[in-house]
């Protein structure tokens, strides 16, 4: 028989299969190949034994498919590697030269060996589902100009593990983004500090604020920073926002800081650092505090920027308060009952080192010089240690106490009959929170308040004697920070 020549390879490509791939699939190599004589023509047809095998540029053998008996048309001949012994996963490794070895029959192996290029390595792309797709690709490979917007690549030719650059598209499951995140025109940044919210450079990015707000308007129209509004259909409560911090002893904690500011000194509007409200259910709260500590505790904390003007609080409409209420001065404000469009009438409250209560009113005696005085059904219930005062009215008399508070009344005698009296009786309350909390007229400050005055512009000092002057130049210096 004359020797045999592989003298062309015709098609040399990888079988890879559909495109979605599983990782234990088998790796198939097309080869096609000419038979000639040694005089160059195409051997007759007929069934011949071939040898094919794989190399290293070393020489070592990665694979050999023993002789397979392969049919030959007019010298052409093809055959799938790995068709009978199956090819090993990491036969052609990315990177690494490949060398096909031929041998017919029982002939010595031909020379020299064909390098497996280009198509052939396609067979790693079965391997997209393993952990060494990560070492296919080297880094710097793909640069942005590779990713064309224009592109538009449908998610849907990767089963949707993909974004694309352009078209609206929907993400499911969990994503973890380990750098920073900005959306639209850096109107919103995450990253390790936390969320900013407004100007592409957060005031946060010190890593002091978790969540920031920050935006510069210039309009006519209203703006505000924080809308919520919450819906629930059913019976179960609706929370706007709850906040909870936990701060090492000895440091501060804020839960909400709102501040306004860089508006000019001749601004005549309306300037509102938080605005709450409740418009519906049977009990609403526009604000709700609580607070508890083992010291001090402030349900609310309100300052002003000196001590003796201005509002720390303004309320339209009723107060109560089931404890204590301490004040430099009490009284009260009223529209002038003269000149009600144009004036306002001050009176301040009776003070008194007990907790006293007034009553008073006046009474005519009759024939005989006696008025009966009837007191509120709840009189000796609230009152103990009655005193009492008279005077008399329009005429020359003597007026006397005749019989004592007993049952609700007491008596008044004068020496003549027809006479007009001004009464007042006064008790000291003995109702059980009275009791429980006695009165204390002079009161020693405690170590932290000793040396610093409730107002300290009354005695020459300014803020730096104020008893509240840390929580006052703390709320202060928030409003003033830029």
């Amino acid at each position: 028989m004359k020797a045999l020549l592989v003298v062309a390879i015709a098609v040399l490509s990888a079988l890879l299969g559909p495109v979605t791939v599983m990782a234990d699939f088998t790796q198939l190599i097309s080869y096609q190949g000419m038979l000639t004589d040694s005089d160059g023509q195409p051997i007759p047809d007929t069934t011949i034994e071939i040898t094919f095998s794989i190399y290293r540029v070393s020489g070592v053998m990665e694979w050999s498919s023993g002789p397979q008996p392969v049919h030959v048309t007019d010298g052409l001949f093809s055959y799938i590697l790995g068709s009978n012994v199956p090819l090993p996963s990491d036969a052609i490794p990315s990177g690494f030269a490949r060398y096909l070895g031929i041998k017919i029959g029982a002939e010595a192996e031909m020379v020299p060996r064909t390098q497996l290029v280009a198509v052939p390595f396609a067979y790693n792309a079965l391997r997209c589902d393993t952990s060494e797709f990560s070492k296919g690709v080297a880094d710097g490979v793909i640069v942005n100009a590779d990713i064309s917007s224009s592109a538009n690549i449908a998610t849907s030719k990767i089963s949707g593990t993909a974004v694309n650059l352009t078209s609206p598209q929907s993400i499911d499951g969990d994503k973890t983004f380990a750098g920073e995140v900005r959306f639209g025109d850096s109107t919103m940044i995450v990253n390790n500090y936390g969320i900013s919210i407004g100007d592409p450079t957060p005031h946060g990015s010190s890593g002091n604020t978790l969540i920031e707000i920050n935006r510069d308007w210039n309009t006519a129209l209203t703006v505000g920073g924080i809308n919520c509004l919450l819906e629930n259909q059913g019976s179960s409560t609706a929370i706007g926002h709850s906040i909870e911090l936990w701060t090492a002893t000895n440091y501060s904690a804020e839960g909400v800081s709102c501040r306004v500011l860089r508006f000019p000194s001749a601004y005549s509007g309306t300037i509102s650092g938080g605005r709450f409200e409740a418009r519906s259910g049977d009990v609403a709260y526009g604000l709700w505090c609580s607070a508890d500590s083992a010291n001090y505790t402030y349900g609310i904390y309100a300052t002003r920027w000196v001590s003796t003007a201005n509002y720390a609080g303004y309320f339209y409409g009723n107060t109560h308060t089931t404890g204590t209420s301490t004040m430099a001065e009490a009284g009260y404000r009223i529209d002038h009952p003269a000149d009600p469009e144009n004036k306002f009438l001050m009176h301040s409250d009776v003070g008194s080192p007990e907790k006293k209560n007034i009553y008073d009113g006046t009474v005519v005696t009759d024939e005989d010089g006696y008025a009966i005085v009837e007191l509120p059904g709840y009189f000796e219930s609230l009152n103990s240690n009655f005193r009492y005062q008279l005077t008399v009215i329009g005429t020359f008399a003597q007026a006397i106490i005749a019989e004592k508070i007993n049952a609700g009344r007491f008596s008044i005698r004068t020496d003549k009959p027809n006479v007009e009296v001004c009464w007042q009786v006064t008790g000291i309350r003995k109702d059980l929170y009275a009791l429980a909390s006695p009165m204390q007229v002079e009161v020693e400050k405690s170590p932290q308040e000793r040396g610093l005055y409730q107002n300290p512009e009354l005695f020459g000092y300014g803020m730096e004697k104020s008893i509240d002057g840390k929580q006052h130049q703390e709320a202060v210096a928030a409003q003033r920070q830029d």
